[in-house]
């Protein structure tokens, strides 16, 4: 199967020509909902020399809401106070053809044109992939916030996915906004959905905060169970609690905004796009059957010695058997450390071959995820609209081929 290319065109039409269950997992940020105007009409009828650009009162608030990191805006006049007519041009009347999505006349046809888009991601999934879904929202009439995230969420339960996570991706440096009715927007969603309950999914970690630890070395007050098993109260402060270094990722992602110098608009951070991928796209699968090798992680049984004994351990005497087994598991856990298996088979195949898990993002833009993908060892397919991006896409990933 060929990768590590683009198709370009409607991705409604080009998501056809990839095979059945052919794709690990998919990440991409569509164009939201009412926010801007990428540039890719094509005009019929009309005076060829017209800019069909309506005058506006400025910079509009829908350029200003938030990051979608997909099509060049070809058209930079809309930063200047004009914008291109939506349907009709009212200065040559020439007709507008624009396959762009985001600049529906109503949110719920916006809504059913990515429910139609991920149904033909469904189909090219294995299995066991994951779909990782970023969108911002948008203000509609009389300042209504549209919801328009959780919309398509809902539209996507409903259509047969399974809505695993929602995350909040909590911009850094987010853009400042001049509103005095509410406050400055700074985060977006990312969705987490799969095909079927049972999915690939390698968990990634972070670090634990440095205050967990340093509390973490001071004593602390355990809980005490009384004669009748049942009240639960505290007793003094006595012995120290283990905590680990790393902690399985929480769903709130604090990550900046990131920026290209050859796109005119802030693209998909590659810190957003890597962690996705870390967690959704297997290293490697097998080249026959497709089965992920996933990673192994073994700690041999820890030697500790419990009382059984029902009088015991619920006597006066659980403060000290408490810090005795509290003791025993902290010098088994130094001793005893995490071994690291490594990536390893999970099918009954005989060849041992392996390949990259492959990556697809059915709305490209500058080519980010192409672009960590490769740096992660992953191959990838992209769908891009605008044709001007090929190149671009090119460039951010020609500095390191590795298929």
């Amino acid at each position: 199967m060929k990768t590590n290319y683009t198709l370009i065109g409607d991705v409604r039409e080009k998501l056809k020509e990839l095979p059945d269950k052919s794709i690990q997992m998919c990440v991409t940020s569509p164009p939201y909902y009412a926010l801007r105007d990428y540039g890719t009409a094509e005009w019929e009828g009309g005076d060829t020399n017209c800019n069909h650009l309506e005058k506006t009162s400025g910079m509009s608030n829908k350029n200003t809401l938030g990051h979608s990191g997909n099509l060049p805006s070809t058209n930079q006049a809309n930063l200047s106070g004009k914008i291109q007519y939506k349907n009709e041009c009212k200065k040559c009347n020439a007709k507008r053809k624009d396959n762009q999505l985001g600049l529906e006349k109503t949110p719920e046809e916006f809504v059913a044109n990515l429910v139609e888009v991920f149904a033909q991601v469904h189909r090219v999934l294995r299995d066991d992939g994951t779909l990782w879904l970023n969108l911002g929202d948008s203000y509609l009439k009389d300042k209504q916030l549209g919801f328009i995230p959780q919309k398509v969420a809902i539209a996507l339960q409903e259509w047969g996915w399974i809505l695993r996570q929602d995350i909040i991706w909590a911009k850094k440096n987010c853009m400042p906004e001049s509103v005095k009715d509410r406050f400055t927007k700074s985060h977006e969603y990312i969705f987490l959905l799969s095909k079927q309950p049972k999915y690939f999914f390698n968990q990634v970690l972070e670090p634990v905060k440095q205050e967990s630890i340093a509390r973490s070395k001071r004593k602390y007050t355990p809980r005490n169970i009384t004669k009748d098993k049942t009240t639960i109260e505290k007793t003094k402060s006595y012995g120290k609690r283990f905590v680990p270094e790393m902690r399985n990722k929480r769903s709130v992602w604090n990550m900046r905004t990131a920026s290209y110098k050859e796109a005119h608009f802030a693209v998909f951070p590659p810190e957003l796009a890597e962690t996705c991928i870390k967690a959704g796209c297997p290293e490697k699968i097998c080249a026959e059957c497709g089965t992920p090798y996933e990673k192994v992680v073994e700690r041999k049984k820890l030697n500790i010695k419990i009382e059984k004994s029902e009088s015991e351990r619920f006597s006066v005497n659980l403060k000290n058997n408490h810090r005795k087994i509290g003791g025993q598991y902290d010098k088994e856990l130094k001793k005893n450390p995490l071994i690291d298996k490594g990536l390893q088979k999970q099918c009954d195949c005989e060849t041992d071959e392996t390949k990259a898990g492959i990556v697809l993002d059915c709305f490209m833009g500058s080519g980010t995820t192409a672009m960590v993908a490769q740096q992660h060892s992953r191959k990838w397919i992209g769908v891009e609209l605008n044709p001007e991006y090929e190149k671009l896409i090119k460039k951010r990933t020609a500095q390191r081929e590795l298929f």
